[in-house]
């Protein structure tokens, strides 16, 4: 009677931990293969790099060839626009290029 119940006992142990065991060597072997998002770069990303063109330094831009290009290479205005912006060249040569707060806007 006593060997049957260990029996039992033990049984009822291995049904509790064997559930338990299986399941922290699945989570062991999910966590031995590691999901690489962003992998270090190799050798031929270095090169690939390497034929772009050097973007460093300082840019400046010319603005004098800015504010020429406004009026002799025109963005391709629409009809309103244009007259909007024929409109606001001639107050412009009217007042002057720092007296823009006479100019009423309509």
């Amino acid at each position: 009677m006593r060997l049957g119940l260990e029996r039992l006992r033990l049984g009822a142990v291995l049904l509790a931990v064997l559930p338990a065991l299986a399941g922290a060597v699945q989570s062991a072997e999910t966590a031995k293969k590691p999901v690489v998002i962003n992998p270090p770069p190799t050798a031929q990303d270095w090169a690939d790099l390497a034929k772009l063109p050097d973007w460093s330094g300082v840019w400046n831009p010319k603005v004098t060839d800015q504010d020429a290009q406004v009026r002799t290479n025109p963005p391709p205005w629409n009809p309103k626009a244009a007259a909007k912006i024929a409109e606001m060249f001639e107050a412009h040569d009217l007042l002057g290029a720092g007296d823009h707060d006479r100019l009423k806007t309509k």
